[in-house]
């Protein structure tokens, strides 16, 4: 569900680049976690409403509820989780980030 709801927020037609590891290469070494890393080449994630997301009912969708994103990080978050994006800096696009600890 969590990858369904980023995915779906990117803008139709993009290419994405779908990662996993179990390093957090871009932190440093990290073996208590798996990273999952989506990138897409759209347009970017609008200045304004970065900041608040993850928050219920943030959209600047016509056709959205603003709740996918919100339910993926309490989903994320209920396992222990983090989740974050970004644009990227080449300016095409943005990457949604998310981990969840290994059980051993």
């Amino acid at each position: 569900m969590v990858n369904n709801n980023i995915m779906s927020d990117s803008d139709n037609g993009n290419q994405l680049n779908k990662e996993f590891k179990k390093v957090k290469e871009e932190e440093g070494e990290d073996k208590e976690h798996v990273l999952v890393k989506i990138k897409d080449n759209g347009n970017g994630i609008d200045k304004d409403i970065l900041p608040m997301l993850f928050e219920k009912f943030a959209t600047k969708s016509e056709t959205g509820t603003g709740l996918g994103l919100y339910i993926s990080k309490s989903i994320v978050e209920a396992h222990g989780g983090k989740i974050w994006t970004e644009n990227n800096s080449d300016g095409k696009g943005a990457t949604f980030r998310f981990t969840f600890p290994i059980i051993k």
